[in-house]
């Protein structure tokens, strides 16, 4: 066998193992022989590494929202590429709750929090997107919607 083509299946990760079978018919009953060409194993007859195979890291091209208020809820779509089977959506320390994913677009809901600048980051088994400061989440500021005059009394009951 000179080449072989193959499609891959959807995966994650990098340094995946490839396999080859092949069936043996010279034998009765006929046999499947296995080949392992288990990663970065060394063979010494022709001194090459064994082959592997890397699925490409995660890109992120597009976040729909950059802001949120601070009780969270907000369903925020991120776009790209090579989104894996299990990913992890973070901003800064906190993870986002992913709700509906594909290779190409996940869409994870904000957690109640505070602060801004933090950057969103998607992470595909060992695989981190690059880090692209253009997309930081950041809560909203607080806003009041209602003042009422506080005075003396209402602070101390009984002071007049």
């Amino acid at each position: 066998i000179q080449r072989i083509v193959c499609v891959m299946p959807e995966g994650q990760d990098v340094d995946q193992d490839i396999t080859i079978a092949r069936m043996n018919n010279a034998v009765s009953p006929p046999q499947t022989i296995v080949t392992s060409l288990g990663c970065k194993t060394v063979f010494c007859t022709v001194c090459t590494v064994a082959p592997c195979f890397d699925y490409l890291p995660p890109t992120l091209a597009g976040v729909s929202s950059l802001n949120d208020i601070t009780q969270g809820g907000k369903a925020i779509t991120l776009t790209g590429d090579n989104f894996g089977v299990n990913q992890t959506v973070m901003y800064g320390n906190y993870e986002m709750t992913v709700v509906e994913k594909s290779h190409t677009q996940l869409v994870a809901s904000i957690n109640a929090g505070v602060g801004d600048d933090k950057l969103i980051k998607v992470i595909v088994g060992s695989q981190t997107h690059a880090d692209n400061a253009q997309w930081t989440f950041k809560y909203d500021s607080p806003s009041f919607t209602d003042l009422t005059e506080i005075t003396k009394s209402d602070t101390n009951p009984g002071v007049p």
